[in-house]
């Protein structure tokens, strides 16, 4: 298939990848430049072992310096190796899982339709064993590369099924007894997308574990070069603000990084994978959550109005009570109290005492 169906593929994907390369590329220069630098001390060791001919002690210093700057580099270059050696890892793995499931769930005429899935054949055998093993990196890159020619394809042929299916839709009207058939089709086709949807999501988190580990090293490498390159005259090792270029690489260098942090797990509040089979935009975890939400609410404004009615009914049954406790205030027997002198005194119902002050007069 033409590669021109790349195009079908994000934008945001290849950026991605080429700003991989930019990084690769960086890491490949600073290498060259500590390796001038490594060679000229190394060069200075020589003509210095040249000039003193029999007491070589003063010297000791300098050939282990020459020892560290050696295993400091082979060091860095094999960590390198290391991390190349897992991005084609990961790249042909993830080629292997399309190869597979394209084999098992295309049609033989649209497997053969994807000319890059038979690529697969020509790209050595990734072993995890062998994790120093160096692969040339447009190796890395053809793989690549086809990973996305075969994702747009998918991406196609999931829009030719879908023509197919409202085909056989219209001639369900004529009467033909084909709904089992349709609702097959429609879920091979279902998984279709979303499989090929999962294999662009392994791509993207890729990106961001590739370019992280690249982005990495890169610093650890400039740090290992400043060590060797150490001039006490240079400014720039003692006055942070002398260089402008630095500060520069290092605000895009954050802007990188904040493109790179998004993958699809973290940006699934945007877009979820359940939009795919439903046409709301809610996924099902917030749907519940609104469900078990809308349940408290009402439990609690159920509880509310049943203490609002219990305070009702006992505010009836207290006012109640004050107009028998009234009522009944003349039959009240008297209360003895007692007064200052520890004496009991009986109250008595305003009745009674009226009786008795009218006998005082």
């Amino acid at each position: 298939m033409d590669k021109n169906n790349s195009e079908n593929i994000t934008e945001n994907i290849k950026i991605k990848f080429t700003k991989i390369k930019q990084i690769r590329n960086k890491i490949k220069e600073k290498f060259i430049c500590i390796q001038k630098v490594k060679n000229g001390i190394k060069e200075n060791y020589f003509n210095y072992i040249k000039k003193e001919q029999n007491d070589f002690f003063g010297l000791d210093s300098f050939h282990f310096q020459n020892k560290v700057l050696d295993l400091e580099f082979n060091n860095m270059m094999k960590l390198y190796q290391f991390i190349d050696n897992r991005i084609y890892g990961d790249y042909y793995k993830l080629f292997s899982q399309i190869e597979i499931f394209s084999k098992k769930n295309l049609k033989q005429k649209q497997y053969e339709k994807i000319k890059e899935l038979k690529n697969i054949e020509k790209y050595p055998i990734y072993r995890d064993l062998e994790q120093f093993k160096c692969y040339d990196f447009d190796t890395i890159n053809n793989i690549h590369q086809d990973i996305i020619v075969i994702i747009a394809s998918i991406k196609d042929l999931y829009k030719d099924n879908e023509k197919l299916i409202k085909e056989d839709m219209k001639n369900l009207s004529t009467g033909l007894n084909i709904d089992n058939y349709i609702i097959n089709s429609q879920y091979k086709n279902m998984v279709l997308l979303t499989t090929n949807n999962k294999f662009e999501s392994y791509l993207q988190v890729y990106h961001k574990y590739h370019y992280d580990l690249l982005f990495k090293f890169r610093e650890k490498l400039a740090l290992c070069y400043q060590h060797i390159n150490h001039n006490p005259n240079d400014e720039r090792f003692f006055n942070e603000g002398s260089d402008n270029s630095s500060v520069t690489e290092n605000m895009e260098d954050e802007l990188l990084n904040a493109q790179f942090s998004v993958t699809p797990v973290n940006n699934s509040r945007k877009h979820s994978s359940v939009d795919l089979f439903f046409s709301e935009n809610k996924t099902i975890i917030e749907e519940q959550n609104e469900i078990i939400e809308d349940n408290q609410h009402k439990e609690l404004e159920k509880k509310e109005l049943e203490e609002k009615q219990m305070a009702e009914r006992f505010m009836n049954v207290f006012e109640k009570n004050e107009v028998i406790d009234y009522n009944n205030q003349d039959n009240m027997e008297p209360i003895k109290n007692e007064d200052e002198n520890g004496e009991f005194i009986e109250h008595s119902s305003k009745k009674k005492r009226k009786k008795r002050n009218k006998k005082n007069n």
